[in-house]
């Protein structure tokens, strides 16, 4: 069975095998699939999908709040904001009441115009507090190297960076030669040996990884 790329790979085989100097004897499909095991753990690791996303829809509760969290980062168009089943107008300029967002964030500005939303006394736009009475749809992500490599392009996607990119190709020559000697602790004769890393990933690539893991924002 042949591995084939996937859209959530963070880097490419060929960035592992040119740079980290596989054994030849490496079989491609083994080093396909740890890029892609590799991209999966740094998903995990930062609750995060990387690969770009367009008209996602997200549905939450209302926090009473004029902002929300996007859990998928970083987002590049809004196109809709819902509360209590009435649509909020999407502005871009600087002084318009609507819904407006950044990379991470989702806000609301000004006051609810036309039409009262139910239960609501008029005032100045929130997250009105409820269950699952708040949505909005959006395009976040990146492109990554997994995406080009199928063919597949997300228009509007920024790029991937290039520390991701590093960092999963080190983890995944990291994992490969791990491989080598799974279950060793140490090798060699008497008192010259060799001991082996525990670690999950290269230290340098976890404190990179940090700065991509998603925060939980409160706001009083």
């Amino acid at each position: 069975m042949a591995y084939q790329p996937q859209q959530w790979d963070l880097c490419l085989a060929s960035d592992v095998t040119e740079t980290y100097n596989t054994e030849t004897s490496t079989s491609p499909d083994l080093v396909q699939m740890v890029v892609t095991a590799a991209s999966r753990w740094f998903s995990s690791y930062c609750s995060r999908v990387f690969f770009a996303v367009a008209n996602l829809t997200e549905t939450r509760n209302g926090n009473d709040q004029n902002r929300m969290v996007f859990r998928q980062r970083p987002v590049w168009a809004l196109s809709s904001v819902v509360i209590n089943g009435t649509p909020i107008l999407v502005v871009t300029d600087q002084i318009s009441s609507g819904a407006l967002f950044d990379t991470d964030m989702v806000y609301l500005r000004g006051y609810q115009s036309g039409v009262a939303l139910a239960g609501w006394v008029y005032g100045s736009l929130k997250f009105q507090r409820g269950i699952q009475n708040c949505s909005f749809t959006y395009s976040a992500g990146f492109q990554t190297p997994g995406q080009t490599a199928l063919g597949v392009t997300v228009a509007g996607a920024p790029l991937l960076p290039f520390d991701l990119t590093e960092g999963a190709a080190e983890t995944a020559g990291y994992w490969l030669k791990r491989h080598r000697n799974i279950a060793n602790e140490s090798t060699g004769q008497g008192p010259e040996r060799v001991s082996f890393s525990k670690e999950d990933v290269p230290p340098m690539v976890k404190t990179m990884l940090n700065t991509y893991r998603s925060a939980t924002y409160r706001f009083a």
